[in-house]
Parts: structure tokens; C-alpha cells; sequence
């Protein structure tokens, strides 16, 4: 680019680099009023079921045990039986 002489301006290398560094920049924000703060809405579950339902107490059946019995009675002692 051609330029006319006498109007060359060289390019600041330096930059600031002797001068004093300016304070950081703070912004002011605005004070909160705590009366213009709306009350929030109340807490609403996803859904009407979302409670866990409490399990019914376990209960031993009653055919089983009577079966185990007779079975124990039936069996010589000396087979061992798996109760599960």
C-alpha cells in the first residue's frame, strides 16, 4: 500500500507496557429488594402414586409348611432336606 511520505506511523510493539496497569472494571449491580421477590409455587409430585405403597407383612404358607411336615415325617433322618 502506497502511502505519502512524512505520514508514516510506525506500530506500537510496546504497547502499554510501561505505563500503570488501570483497576479492574467493578460493576454496580442493583440492590435486591426482597419485597419485590414473589413467593414460589408449592412443590407438586409428578404424579399422584409417587409414594412407595408399604409391602404387606411376609406370611408363611400354611400348604407349605404342612407339606415339609409330612414330608420330614415321611423321609429318614438321614436325608437332609433344602428348605427355600
Amino acid at each position: 500500500v502506497w502511502r505519502s511520505p512524512g505520514l508514516y506511523q510506525a506500530p506500537d510493539v510496546l504497547g502499554r507496557a510501561y505505563l500503570r496497569p488501570e483497576p479492574p472494571v467493578t460493576y454496580t449491580l442493583r440492590p435486591t429488594d426482597i419485597t419485590k421477590q414473589t413467593s414460589k409455587r408449592p412443590w407438586y409430585p409428578p404424579s399422584p402414586y409417587f409414594e412407595i405403597p408399604q409391602l404387606p407383612p411376609l406370611a408363611h404358607k400354611s400348604a407349605c409348611t404342612a407339606f415339609e411336615k409330612r414330608m420330614r415325617k415321611a423321609l429318614p433322618s438321614k436325608v437332609k432336606m433344602s428348605t427355600t
